[in-house]
């Protein structure tokens, strides 16, 4: 995907981005190099909760769509 200049994701969500083309229309080309770090995530009755190993912050983020870090 791209083109002179453009770069396009690698992995993980890239193959959602390059095999749909909505997706990759709706959120158009990426605008700099992808960085990968260390992470780990736990769904719980209530959402998700996100941990950044490069932060080392935990993110939940709630069934009714609102967050708290």
């Amino acid at each position: 995907m791209g083109g002179a200049g453009r770069l396009g994701p690698k992995l993980g969500f890239g193959l959602v981005w390059c095999t749909h083309s909505s997706v990759r229309t709706g959120l158009g080309a990426a605008i700099e190099e992808e960085q990968y770090y260390d992470g780990a995530y736990q769904d719980f009755e209530g959402g998700t909760m996100l941990w950044s190993a490069r932060d080392d912050v935990v993110t939940v983020l709630y069934s009714d769509n609102t967050w708290q870090q």
